[in-house]
């Protein structure tokens, strides 16, 4: 079933804007490229409802293409971030050794991010992806 717009007979009320614009879209999209999650991008000033960008998912096709596109990007950000933060080694004292507490809270974060990236990019089939050996 197709909802029917009606026009509005008063001008919306103060807040957050809902008539979805090419440049509110915009702004959404860059934040979400650069690794914001949909609730940190709405939060900003001027910035719309996430019920009102998941309306406009539904009736933006354009928009809708792009937003999966940015939250791609997003989530290649996270994954290097997660990267960058496996790398670091964790936090030793004067003396140079581990300590042991940092260790484990290094290790932690580390097994929780892993999971973490799992989830954002779950393993994909590589049949193709990669030339057969002659």
């Amino acid at each position: 079933m197709v909802a029917i717009e009606r026009p509005r007979l008063e001008p919306p009320a103060p807040g957050r804007p809902t008539i979805y614009s090419a440049e509110l879209a915009d702004a959404i999209l860059e934040r979400l490229a650069a690794g914001e999650s949909l609730r940190q991008a709405c939060q900003a000033d001027g910035m719309p409802d996430r019920s009102t960008v998941a309306r406009w998912l539904v009736r933006h096709e354009d928009f809708r293409v792009r937003y999966e596109r940015a939250r791609e990007i997003g989530r290649d950000v996270w994954l290097d971030e997660i990267r960058d933060h496996l790398r670091t080694p964790p936090a030793r004292d004067a003396a140079g050794r581990l300590d042991p507490v940092a260790a484990r809270h290094h290790r932690n974060l580390a097994g929780s991010l892993a999971w973490f990236a799992s989830k954002l990019r779950p393993r994909r089939s590589l049949a193709g992806a990669v030339p057969a050996s002659e």
